[in-house]
């Protein structure tokens, strides 16, 4: 083996780097947000995958090492199954306490992490998979041919093409809540149907729908929103953005709030905030 051939570097190799560049630089349009963005995505990069060639030992080794190190980046990377010959797309993604984050994946979902969350996805022909733990709000790309999934600890979310919320803290009851669009949800054995305007919340082994409501609270943009909000309500919006339990006084909890908070407030000044307003607020634990 030369040294030409062990110092070879991958990204110079036209191949593994058209394949790479594809992913990168995909654009989803809103016009396109149906099945065929999802096919012309496939189209465009599938081929690419099924290209058979032959490497020396010494670039499979090379790949190899640039490969893991991008896995513990988190950043997205290709996967060729030789058995199936499915194009798999694979990330892992986590927000620190009071950071937001929004993942724009290639069929053109979007997914908006809230505070200490993680998200992980694979992209497949057949089939969109993501686990949650955290919260995070959800805009689907429609694809009838590839479900979107959703696995957490306490329940699984099925989708073709809406917009919903999930809060899936391991220290919390499952709850999801429809903005648009149609969502099944599964606990155990039961199975609940959510529409625009619905929610379902797990209480141990039972899985309730309920009304939502979505106007008193809103934790994604530019600002944490609250109007008319229950004291219950904005404690526990801001437990989830900042991974913390509080405690509030008894009679707090019949009172309303209304404010709005900078994404980048700390939690210092908005229980500053609080205290001022609804009475006292203080942290019991940081998670």
């Amino acid at each position: 083996m030369n040294n030409e051939n062990s110092n070879h570097n991958i990204q110079d190799d036209p191949e593994f780097k058209e394949i790479w560049d594809l992913a990168g630089s995909y654009k989803f349009k809103e016009a396109e947000g149906n099945d065929k963005a999802w096919e012309k995505f496939q189209n465009a990069v599938q081929p690419k995958a099924k290209l058979t060639v032959t490497y020396s030992r010494t670039r499979i080794l090379a790949y190899a090492a640039v490969i893991g190190l991008f896995v513990l980046s988190g950043i997205v990377l290709f996967k060729f199954n030789s058995n199936s010959k499915t194009l798999l797309l694979v990330s892992n993604n986590v927000t620190m306490a009071g950071e937001m984050k929004e993942l724009k994946l290639a069929d053109g979902s979007i997914i908006t992490m809230n505070g200490a969350s993680n998200v992980s996805y694979e992209l497949k022909a057949d089939q969109r998979r993501i686990k949650l733990k955290g919260q995070a709000h959800f805009e689907v790309a429609p694809n009838k041919y590839a479900p979107f999934i959703i696995e957490t600890d306490k329940g699984t979310i099925t989708v073709l093409g809406t917009g919903f919320d999930v809060i899936a803290y391991p220290n919390k009851e499952l709850s999801v809540s429809v903005n648009h669009g149609k969502v099944s949800v599964e606990n155990n054995s039961k199975k609940v149907i959510l529409t625009k305007g619905m929610s379902a919340k797990t209480n141990g082994i039972q899985l309730t729908a309920v009304a939502m409501d979505s106007t008193t609270v809103q934790w994604r943009g530019q600002f944490l929103t609250f109007k008319e909000a229950n004291v219950s309500s904005v404690v526990e919006t801001i437990e989830n953005k900042y991974n913390v339990s509080l405690k509030i006084e008894e009679n707090s909890n019949q009172k309303k709030f209304n404010g709005k908070f900078k994404q980048s407030a700390s939690l210092k000044e908005i229980l500053e905030v609080l205290n001022a307003s609804v009475g006292n607020v203080e942290v019991v634990n940081k998670k």
